[in-house]
């Protein structure tokens, strides 16, 4: 029905969906909330540096509005598969974040969109869903109890070695987005001995991002010494936040800098989940390192 009255109108449809415009799918995010890579500036950002052209659809009932999705050809956007398709692959890098689409909890939706790293939250009303074979790493919790005394004890006592030798926090509140880049780059090089993923756009990527991106670096005399990127969306329903990569100076591994950038990255998510009360998913990627079990509890994913 809804595609027969879709040609009369003119109005493209996909099945049950509504082709509508970006901020009718502003809309849809602001009331049923997602996660980063389906945050409007983000999707936006995405196709921009990419030049990937996207399209929106909606779902309605009765005239109103109970979810909408970001598409890029068939796929969601951002889908890793898409980008390989269209040889864009290596422009950006958003890890293997999870995908929480802005849709209603209390309708059942039919979705022939490919997409893959979906939410274990959407079984429930997007049935179709096949379980893969992996799983996503999201943060234990401070707050809860995930961690025992002793983590909790030697994480203060890396940091105090290291603040007590010298060592700075730097928010990237005090930075740019060309800053963050290069000190990403840099170390990224140093720890892994390579160029990271979309290099050469990064810093108009984190420009065009910019209220999505957070964290820290570490430097010791006015040194950076290690770095972790993070990008965070707050919504209605909660804070998504992906730990994407980072780099460290190897050098200075005896201060352990990676574990501690993880516990302030993680605390300071959490400060501001109970701030606002809203639940936290702080993601890690996929569970496929072994140092991510210690900072992650594995989760179930899906792709449609």
């Amino acid at each position: 029905m809804l595609s027969k009255i879709g040609k009369m109108l003119g109005i493209h449809t996909h099945k049950d969906w509504l082709e509508v415009d970006k901020t009718v799918y502003h809309n849809a995010y602001q009331q049923f909330g997602g996660s980063f890579i389906t945050h409007p500036l983000m999707v936006e950002s995405m196709s921009s540096v990419t030049s990937i052209s996207i399209k929106y659809f909606a779902y309605y009932q009765n005239n109103e509005l109970l979810g909408a999705l970001p598409i890029w050809g068939d796929y969601i956007a951002g889908d890793k598969r898409y980008l390989k398709k269209v040889n864009k692959r290596r422009i950006f890098d958003a890890g293997n974040a999870e995908v929480i689409l802005p849709l209603s909890n209390e309708k059942i939706f039919p979705i022939s969109f490919k997409g893959q790293f979906i939410s274990e939250i959407h079984k429930k009303n997007i049935p179709s869903l096949k379980r893969q074979s992996e799983t996503l790493s999201l943060a234990r919790s401070f707050h809860n109890g995930d961690f025992s005394k002793k983590f909790r004890y030697n994480r203060r006592r890396e940091l105090k070695l290291f603040e007590s030798d010298g060592g700075e926090i730097v928010a990237f509140d005090a930075l740019t987005a060309k800053e963050i880049a290069a000190i990403y780059i840099n170390l990224f090089k140093k720890r892994w001995g390579k160029i990271p993923k979309g290099d050469e756009t990064l810093a108009v990527f984190l420009e065009k991002i910019r209220p999505l991106v957070t964290g820290y670096y570490l430097r010791i005399n006015n040194k950076p010494i290690a770095i972790q990127l993070i990008y965070r969306a707050c919504t209605t329903k909660g804070i998504s936040a992906e730990y994407i990569n980072g780099g460290v100076d190897p050098q200075y591994k005896q201060y352990s800098p990676g574990s501690i950038l993880s516990f302030l990255n993680i605390k300071s998510a959490e400060e501001m989940a109970a701030k606002e009360k809203l639940p936290l998913r702080f993601s890690f990627g996929l569970t496929d390192k072994e140092y991510k079990n210690t900072w992650c509890k594995p989760h179930p994913i899906y792709r449609s």
